[in-house]
């Protein structure tokens, strides 16, 4: 007795972690949910795309240039060859600059036989070298670059999205999970509870027949009593029927065939109600995710707003160079800090009359930033709403399973009671074989209050955010 109860347990424990079990491999397998997670992974490259988008960038660039070309002036026509050498460094910053560093190297061979040569002073050869380093500033709409930041915001705002997405879809997809696999669980209950039926209805049978036998009863009561055992038959197979519906429903969430043995009992309490209050809903997803929305509009509308503001840049340059016929030491007679200089400032302005495209884009994100948070909101409600209406189902539930669990009591002794009176020819058939559909319909209506119990139960626990950390723990 003690080595049954043992076993028992331990059966009764590893059908209780297959649920647990099941749950994980649908959140790692699921199509739908591998896919929210890859747009995860998406969102979070294009905040690295964006944060990576101003590097050091090297430019290199070089020509050879032989002019033979005619001119209608000899004074001006200077046959030649150029060679030139640019090698530059550039950096954006996130602040709305860009700093540049040019190193020009420039060759030019002139031919000496040429009028424009023997007129003028230029001597054969002639070697420039300059540096220039140069530094503009975005100020105005984009003010040290504030409309950059907004847009390294954004897109941290859509990598939160896009995580408060998954975390929505796995908590909508669980709970649609744990329906089907309870739907699962009540069939194989159910077929149980025929299969149970159909084995009082051999044995009823058989005891019938050995009476038909010894005369002790009619052999109308064997043909009834053969009836109802193949009634009873029909029964379980459309129990097998439904079972075998519901795990294929079931296999089409995990991508493989789940078989009976995947499923475990219906157990009351599995889930259990969550320990908060009505005034507690922050953890759930779909408020979360709206609010997250919500913070992402509004850096949409401070992007917009800012656009209202004419586009200005600041630019202040520094070069030295230095020219020579011979090419020692052009370098270093040309490079920065040298006596050559030249230093300019500049300040460019674009200021359109009226900010009309301007001005409209912020009117249509204020706009949507409100309808986000109208939705908000009215979700807020409705979910307070939803959360009373389900207390009071599952406090209807619970008294329905009370007297569903009397009633099973009764309807078995009923049964045991009809059995003896009718072995003692007490009782008809009829009244034996309805009670043994009043004993299957009440065992039924339990198992179905069990079942709707649980799938409350975890939709309250779906809309508090604790469905996935409790199925995870089975």
């Amino acid at each position: 007795m003690k080595l049954f109860i043992i076993f028992s347990l331990v059966l009764s424990f590893n059908l209780h972690a297959s649920l647990g079990e099941l749950a994980r491999e649908f959140t790692d397998k699921n199509q739908g949910l591998v896919e929210k997670k890859l747009q995860i992974q998406m969102a979070s490259l294009n905040l690295q795309a964006i944060e990576e988008k101003r590097p050091w960038t090297l430019m290199y660039s070089g020509s050879l240039t032989e002019n033979q070309l005619d001119s209608s002036s000899s004074f001006t026509n200077q046959n030649s060859k150029t060679l030139v050498h640019s090698l530059s460094i550039l950096k954006d910053t996130i602040w709305g600059g860009k700093f540049k560093l040019e190193n020009v190297y420039y060759h030019e061979d002139r031919d000496q036989s040429h009028s424009a040569v023997s007129f003028g002073s230029s001597t054969k050869n002639s070697y420039q070298f300059y540096q220039k380093l140069s530094y503009a500033q975005k100020l105005g709409a984009n003010f040290l670059g504030r409309k950059e930041f907004q847009e390294k915001e954004a897109f941290m705002y859509s990598q939160k999205l896009a995580q408060k997405n998954f975390d929505e879809t796995l908590s909508l997809s669980l709970l649609n999970f744990f329906e089907l696999y309870s739907r699962a669980s009540l069939a194989k209950k159910l077929l149980s509870l025929q299969k149970e039926a159909l084995v009082r209805a051999q044995k009823r049978t058989g005891l019938i027949r050995r009476m038909v036998k010894d005369g002790l009863r009619l052999k109308v009561d064997l043909y009834s009593s053969q009836m109802a055992e193949i009634s009873q038959k029909e029964a379980v197979i459309t129990a097998e029927n439904d079972l075998f519906e519901a795990l294929d429903r079931l296999s089409s969430q995990l991508h493989r065939q789940v078989s009976e043995s995947d499923i475990g009992p219906l157990k009351d309490n599995q889930l259990g109600l969550p320990n908060k209050s009505i005034k507690e809903l922050e953890d759930n997803v779909t408020l979360s995710k709206l609010e997250t929305a919500i913070d992402q509009a509004q850096t949409s509308v401070k992007n917009a707003d800012y656009s209202i503001m004419p586009d200005i840049e600041f630019e202040a340059g520094y070069k030295t160079n230095r020219i020579k016929s011979e090419n020692d030491g052009i370098f270093d007679e040309g490079k920065l800090g040298e006596d050559k200089y030249e230093v300019v400032f500049s300040l460019n302005a674009i200021w359109p009359f009226g900010f009309g495209p301007q001005r409209a884009e912020l009117a249509r994100q204020k706009v949507e930033r409100k309808i986000l948070e109208y939705q908000k909101g009215a979700i807020s409600s409705s979910l307070k709403e939803t959360e009373i209406l389900l207390r009071k189902r599952i406090q209807h539930l619970i008294k329905n399973l009370e007297q569903a669990e009397q009633r099973v009591s009764l309807a078995r002794l009923v049964l045991k009671q009809y059995n003896q009176l009718y072995d003692v020819g007490k009782k008809d058939l009829d009244q034996v074989i309805r009670s043994e559909e009043d004993l299957i319909r009440t065992e039924t209506a339990l198992s179905s209050y069990i079942t709707q119990k649980q799938i409350l139960e975890a939709s309250l626990n779906q809309m508090y955010g604790t469905l996935k950390a409790k199925l995870m723990s089975l």
